[in-house]
């Protein structure tokens, strides 16, 4: 496959980091810069300012000083990028629907990638950047990438495949990732029952993603797993120490759906790396 047969994931060359600069966003906004710094992509960074409008409560001088520190905030993170060869461009938008703005500023920019941080300790924090992820995702047909407070930069990577398009999709993604930052990749099929034929699925997808790992010059490995897609995709990255998590959108077990869904909610805050969702056309 070609990288233009896997767009809109075939580059990452243009990143949007949606971001409220609070310590919440710390680690999606240095996992940003530092993604850019190794792709050689362009950074844009969007900050939503809420719009409380003629009947709002906050006073105008009050939201004045928002703005303004706001401004101040992107413009230090702006200097933090251009000081580790990032090139940078700061947005401010105003607006109570975060999720829209987020989307239509990435189409308007071309963004190959959203970045936005994740929230879990306490039940606001998870309605407010916790459902703003999820908004996104459902949203756009561009890749995301959910960062928790705490994360970094990875040097081991995990994709789930599951040989649908979509898992295709995934592993072009951790592919590309992989090669920029010199990291392995390990290559994951999740097996729903113990069956034979089963197994064999998912040991063919595993062994044909693998060697097309070693053709192109990325070190992979693979694992063959039974269970829960979300519960065996969070064990296996434990397990193997992997600083990011690879998976498409949809296919046939709907990974991604698992993990960001309702029923997700417990696996969301355990995770504790990064997670790429790949949508693909």
């Amino acid at each position: 496959m070609s990288d233009n047969d896997l767009s809109p994931i075939g580059r990452f060359k243009t990143v949007l980091l949606v971001t409220d600069l609070s310590e919440f966003s710390a680690g999606a906004d240095g996992v940003a810069v530092q993604f850019c710094r190794r792709l050689g992509a362009h950074l844009h960074v969007l900050s939503i300012v809420h719009d409380t409008g003629e009947t709002g409560w906050i006073p105008p001088e009050s939201e004045d000083r928002v703005v303004k520190a706001t401004v101040d905030k992107l413009k230090n993170l702006e200097a933090a990028a251009h000081r580790m060869g990032v090139t940078c461009t700061t947005h401010t938008r105003g607006g109570n629907e975060p999720a829209r703005i987020a989307v239509e500023e990435a189409r308007a920019l071309h963004t190959d990638l959203i970045v936005v941080g994740r929230r879990d300790r306490s039940k606001l924090g998870r309605k407010l950047l916790g459902s703003l992820a999820v908004q996104i995702l459902e949203r756009t047909h561009c890749p995301v990438m959910v960062v928790p407070r705490h994360a970094g930069m990875w040097d081991s990577v995990l994709v789930a495949d599951d040989g649908s398009r979509f898992g295709a999709h995934a592993l072009k993604a951790a592919e590309l990732i992989a090669k920029a930052c010199g990291a392995a990749i390990t290559v994951l099929a999740v097996r729903m029952s113990a069956d034979t034929a089963d197994e064999q699925d998912a040991r063919i997808i595993v062994d044909r993603a693998v060697q097309h790992l070693g053709d192109v010059g990325v070190k992979a490995d693979g694992v063959v797993a039974e269970g829960a897609p979300d519960k065996v995709i969070l064990k296996t990255a434990s397990e193997r120490k992997s600083g990011l998590i690879v998976l498409g959108k949809f296919g046939r077990t709907g990974m991604a759906r698992r993990l960001f869904g309702g029923i997700g909610e417990t696996v969301k805050k355990r995770a504790q790396v990064p997670v790429l969702v790949v949508r693909g056309r």
